[in-house]
C-alpha cells in the first residue's frame, strides 16, 4: 500500500481510479511519493526548501538560524533530531547595527520582533524544557566589544536581549525559569490527579486528629506520617503527568530517544575501536612471545654446539 511521502500514513485507495500516465509522483500520483492532502504536500516543500538553504550547516546552526527566524515547527524538528540546545554558533546578523553575532539557540529566539512572540514564546519554552543554557552572552564578532556602537549586544545574555527587545513576556518567563529554587505548582494536587485520571490513596486514619489533639510524641510521628504521604501523592501525579502522552511529551520522548540512539552508536563505535586495539595488541604480544621462543632456541643450540 502507497503511503504519504511527508507523515507515512497509508493514502486512500485509488485502484478504482485511473493513473494519469503524465502525472508525476510528487503530485500525488499513484504509487510512493503522494501525499495525504495539501498540508503534507506543503510541509515537504518546506523541508525541501530548508535542507537547500541550510546545506553543509550542522544540526545546532540549523537550530539557531532557526530560533533567529521564529520558526517553531523547525526547531521541534531539530530538536527531536537531537540538535544541541547550548552550543553557540556564528552566523546571526544584526543588520541595524552592523554586527555579527555568535549566539546560543536560546539567546537567537530572545532577539525575535515582537509581532512573533507567540512562536518565540513557544521556542523559548522547547529549548528550556531540553535544558538549554540560559546564561552564555552574545558575542559580537564584528566588534568584540571594543569600539562598536553603543546598542552593540556583545556580551548580553538571553534576557538582557529580550529585555532590549522588548519581549517583557519572554523576560518574566525567563526569569523565573533561570530563578533558584523549584517552581511551586499554583494547582492542586488532587485537581491535578483529576486531571491527569489517577486515584489519589486515602490520609492514614487518625492522623489528622493525632495531629491536632495527640501528645508532643504522637504529633511529631503523626506529622511525618502525613508528610510521607503527601510526598507520596506528589510524586504519583508527577510521574503520571510526565508519562502522559501528549503533543509536547511525545516530541520531547522523540528527543530523548533520538539522543540515547547516538549515545548507541557512539558507545558501540568506540568499543569495535578498542576491540580492534586489543586484538592488535594480543597479536603482536603473540608475535614476541614466538620471537623469544625462537632466539631461546638458537641460543640453547649456540651453547651446546
Amino acid at each position: 500500500m502507497a503511503k504519504c511521502a511527508y507523515c507515512a500514513e497509508p493514502l486512500p485507495d485509488s485502484d478504482d481510479e485511473e493513473c494519469d500516465e503524465g502525472k508525476e509522483e510528487d503530485d500525488g500520483g499513484c504509487g510512493e511519493g503522494g501525499f495525504c492532502d495539501d498540508f503534507c504536500r506543503e510541509m515537504k516543500e518546506d523541508d525541501r526548501r530548508w535542507d537547500q538553504e541550510t546545506l553543509g550547516f550542522s544540526l545546532s546552526e540549523q537550530l539557531a538560524k532557526a530560533c533567529f527566524l521564529g520558526d517553531e515547527s523547525r526547531v521541534e524538528k531539530l530538536l527531536i533530531k537531537g540538535a544541541p540546545v547550548s552550543q553557540a554558533v556564528p552566523g546571526a546578523i544584526a543588520a541595524s547595527l552592523g554586527c555579527a553575532l555568535r549566539l546560543t539557540p536560546l539567546a537567537a529566539a530572545c532577539m525575535a520582533p515582537n509581532d512573533e512572540i507567540g512562536q518565540t514564546f513557544g521556542i523559548v519554552q522547547k529549548l528550556f524544557d531540553c535544558g538549554a543554557d540560559s546564561h552564555t552572552a552574545a558575542v559580537c564578532e564584528t566588534h568584540g566589544g571594543h569600539g562598536g556602537p553603543p546598542s552593540c549586544l556583545h556580551g548580553k545574555a538571553p534576557c538582557e536581549l529580550a529585555s532590549s527587545n522588548g519581549n517583557e513576556v519572554l523576560i518574566r518567563y525567563i526569569q523565573r525559569r533561570v530563578s533558584r529554587g523549584r517552581h511551586r505548582n499554583a494547582v492542586s494536587v488532587k485537581q491535578r490527579a483529576q486531571n491527569a485520571g489517577v486515584t489519589l490513596p486515602s490520609t492514614p486514619d487518625g492522623v489528622r486528629d493525632d495531629i491536632a489533639n495527640g501528645s508532643p510524641g504522637s504529633r511529631q510521628r503523626a506529622k511525618v506520617q502525613l508528610q510521607r504521604h503527601q510526598k507520596a501523592c506528589h510524586q504519583l501525579v508527577s510521574r503520571e503527568e510526565a508519562g502522559s502522552v501528549s503533543v509536547h511529551g511525545a516530541w520531547l520522548q522523540n528527543r530523548a530517544r533520538s539522543l540515547h540512539n547516538e549515545a548507541l552508536a557512539r558507545s558501540h563505535s568506540k568499543r569495535k575501536a578498542n576491540g580492534k586495539v586489543a586484538a592488535a595488541l594480543k597479536r603482536r604480544k603473540e608475535a614476541l612471545a614466538e620471537e623469544n621462543i625462537a632466539l631461546s632456541a638458537q641460543l640453547r643450540q649456540s651453547r651446546s654446539t
